[in-house]
């Protein structure tokens, strides 16, 4: 039995590795193009899933069945869907969403959610896409904000 709220901690951390990161800055997509997002900021990381230098993956290190997240929060556009899609090791979707732009002059936000199996060295990456005849910002996510460009995983099972 576990007493102590550190070791569900320990217990946590050593048997579901798990990951957050955002990006800091915005990302402008082209109308009809998806685009892999790069992201730039660590919220947590204990098992070293995300690299600056794979700025776009995180990747798995223990073998396991993996829950995978995006949040984006699209700028003010009336035109158009928009669409958040995670991507394992490059090809095909684990999870996606399309939805219409939010009316009224408010931002669009959107999230997709993934579960698979995946071995050590898999990956998972975050593509966006809008069809609204411009260019279309995905805001910047701040450390106090976690809904503008956040990316998630965790060990489930």
């Amino acid at each position: 039995m576990l007493n102590d709220p550190n070791d569900f901690r320990a217990m946590s951390k050593a048997s579901n590795p798990a990951v957050r990161i955002y990006k800091n800055t915005a990302t402008t997509l082209t109308t009809a193009t998806a685009t892999t997002i790069v992201f730039t900021t660590v919220r947590f990381d204990p098992f070293g899933m995300w690299s600056s230098g794979a700025a776009t993956k995180l990747t798995v290190k223990v073998a396991g069945i993996y829950m995978a997240g995006a949040h984006l929060q699209y700028a003010t556009n009336s035109g158009g869907q928009r669409t958040v899609i995670l991507r394992r090791n490059g090809s095909g979707a684990i999870g996606s969403t399309k939805v219409a732009p939010e009316g009224g002059g408010a931002v669009t936000q959107i999230f997709a959610i993934g579960i698979w199996e995946m071995v050590g060295d898999d990956y998972v990456e975050v593509r966006g896409r809008q069809d609204s005849g411009n260019d279309l910002d995905i805001d910047a996510g701040t450390a106090a904000i976690s809904t503008a460009q956040d990316f998630w995983m965790v060990r489930i099972g």
